[in-house]
């Protein structure tokens, strides 16, 4: 038993039996909650409804805020009897913080992290690291915003004011190790091997970091003492080891659109949309839901590449940030290693048509984010949209140029001084002709797709503008003529209509 001596009178042996009933008093009611906290734990760890109870976890300081507050009143109650009678309550202190750093303890590990060393993470299996991540998530909300603040608070209840006892930030003992841990998981987060798959899960952390944690630091950790000297300036190396990570990470995002492979693949379908085209339109996308803090981290612009002199406009990159600098640059790369596997196809109108169904689906993406559009900018989107209609005559006039040829008046009349008639046997083969190359093509093209509907009977309409027109004109002129050949197999325009209809749909 530790007494202080400079107050008078003298703890006489009736007062010391009163002390000692005090302490005791003191210690029960802390062991008893931490019997409650783990029995809560055992019950939270039982349950199937981990992310519920995760928040409901933390109960012995929920509890102390709300239907327990006797119990923080009766504890300062006894600190005060035990200052007023001389007792130095260091003792008494000292068991507080281990009573408490044991319960803390024993939640932390239900966010089951462990006691992982950053080598430990650095070499982790993602399959391993990602649940982790979500639980860091989680503990690091709880336990910086939440928890570690109400620790300071209880502490501050119970042993502020004292004359025996000159106030310490003794709460720091409790909460030390367990923000210590936090942090230092996220350092390790910042040196693992992970690929830009994951780079939005490592974004999240260090956006936890930055917007929650960092505002609510220094109300913890203000002090100079080491302790808080220690967890700010970790979390400040944390945080800057994050943002060189993610910076990085983007880099080799853009770098591997650019360098990505001509061979195409579209998940074996006909000209559709490539997943190099999804994957960047997916990651893209999700970069402008950060840009805030992503515009924060780049700050140096992309390396401009002379294969995309043809494609650049120098007053639509005016005024951008190295940020949208980097996400047209990578939206150029696309539009370019499109046009690579463009050639993996054979058949040329093909290489169209895939030109055509993965820049509209860049151009689409792009309408669909108002903050992308705005990034992209009208000009370089217009130009987008030409480049696809582009690609969409050009098929046209690969595929059906010879389709139409067949249609020419040329040479199907026999001309004699101021008369002229029909040659049934050119007209007859010229039909024959057309037919074979009409439905040639649609038998070639039966399995090819235009995923977007819009643009699909957009297809349809260049196609049949043509097509409508002359077929009509072929058989009108020549099925009036004298000695028309009645008889012929001759297909209705309609019939043709619904031949082009059924192209490029998916089935």
């Amino acid at each position: 038993m530790i007494l202080n001596s400079s107050f008078q009178p003298k703890i006489d042996q009736q007062n010391l039996m009163a002390v000692e009933t005090l302490r005791a008093e003191f210690q029960t009611i802390l062991t008893k909650q931490i019997d409650t906290v783990k029995a809560n734990n055992f019950t939270d760890r039982s349950s199937t409804a981990f992310s519920s109870t995760i928040t409901d976890s933390f109960s012995f300081v929920e509890s102390l805020e709300t239907q327990n507050n006797d119990q923080v009143t009766d504890l300062r109650r006894i600190i005060e009897n035990l200052d007023s009678a001389g007792y130095n309550i260091r003792d008494c202190a000292d068991f507080y913080k281990t009573s408490r750093k044991v319960m803390l303890d024993d939640k932390f590990r239900f966010f089951t992290l462990g006691k992982c060393s950053i080598d430990d993470i650095r070499f982790m299996d993602w399959d391993m690291l990602d649940p982790k991540i979500k639980s860091w998530n989680r503990a690091v909300l709880l336990c910086f915003k939440n928890l570690f603040v109400k620790e300071k608070l209880l502490y501050e209840q119970i042993f502020r004011g004292l004359r025996s006892f000159a106030y310490d930030e003794g709460f720091l003992g409790i909460v030390y190790e367990c923000a210590l841990h936090l942090i230092n998981f996220a350092q390790g987060i910042s040196v693992t091997k992970l690929s830009f798959v994951q780079f939005f899960e490592v974004l999240d952390v260090y956006e936890l970091l930055t917007i929650k944690v960092f505002p609510s630091l220094n109300a913890v950790f203000g002090s100079n003492l080491s302790q808080s000297v220690t967890v700010r300036d970790k979390a400040v190396q944390t945080v800057e080891s994050l943002a060189k990570f993610i910076t990085n990470l983007l880099l080799v995002f853009e770098s591997s659109v650019h360098r990505e492979s001509n061979n195409n693949n579209s998940k074996g379908i006909a000209g559709g949309i490539a997943d190099l085209t999804e994957f960047a339109m997916k990651y893209i996308t999700k970069f402008v839901e950060h840009k805030e803090a992503l515009a924060g981290l780049i700050v140096s612009q992309p390396t401009m590449n002379r294969e995309f002199d043809d494609d650049l406009v120098y007053s639509e990159v005016a005024g951008k940030s190295p940020f949208e600098l980097h996400l047209i640059w990578i939206i150029r790369s696309l539009k370019y290693k499109l046009k690579g596997k463009s050639e993996f196809y054979k058949d040329v109108p093909l290489r169209f048509l895939f030109i055509m169904n993965n820049v509209n689906y860049v151009v689409q993406k792009i309408k669909g984010n108002p903050e992308l559009q705005e990034i992209i900018g009208n000009e370089y989107l217009s130009r987008l949209d030409k480049y696809v209609l582009e690609a969409a005559d050009s098929y046209k006039n690969s595929s059906w140029g010879e389709v139409l040829h067949c249609l020419r008046d040329e040479g199907l009349h026999v001309r004699s001084l101021c008369t002229s008639w029909l040659s049934k046997y050119t007209f007859k083969k010229r039909l024959r002709k057309f037919s074979a190359a009409f439905y040639g093509v649609c038998e070639a093209q039966s399995t090819w797709i235009v995923p977007d509907t819009e643009l699909q009977g957009e297809l349809h309409r260049l196609i049949l503008e043509e097509l409508t027109p002359a077929y009509n004109t072929f058989l009108g002129q020549n099925l009036s003529h004298p000695g028309n050949p009645v008889g012929y197999n001759i297909y209705s325009v309609n019939d043709l209509e619904d031949k082009i209809h059924n192209l490029f749909v998916q089935r």
